[in-house]
């Protein structure tokens, strides 16, 4: 993977990043920075998005590519056992619906590998 101030990246461990420049040469021509709490700090990676060139070290802090994210939308119906199906339209949990007692329309961001 080169990295390219095109796309978007992450770290490693999920912070925020900002990419400035990717031609500034040398073994860490990648400069940008890490929104560490409050605060951005600057650093630099090598034009694969790694913190360290030796070797296999793999750092929290290397680049990665931003996950997508995506809205998940959904009806619940609820029955009186406590048992739960889903469906993807109203009108499916409608049409399913004898002795439920609730139907819950759920809807969520979800971030591409989450939960697996």
């Amino acid at each position: 993977m080169t990295i390219t101030k095109d796309a978007e990246y992450t770290t490693r461990s999920g912070l925020p990043v900002r990419i400035y420049a990717t031609d500034a040469g040398g073994e860490w021509p990648v400069h940008g920075a890490i929104l560490g709490g409050t605060k951005w700090e600057s650093v630099c990676w090598t034009s694969c998005g790694k913190l360290s060139t030796r070797g296999e070290i793999v750092s929290t802090n290397d680049l990665i590519p931003k996950p997508r994210t995506m809205k998940v939308y959904c009806w619940l119906n609820v029955y009186p056992d406590g048992s739960v199906y889903s469906y993807m339209a109203r009108n499916h949990a409608d049409q399913i619906s004898n002795s439920r007692i609730a139907c819950i329309h759920i809807v969520r961001e979800v971030t591409e590998g989450e939960g697996l």
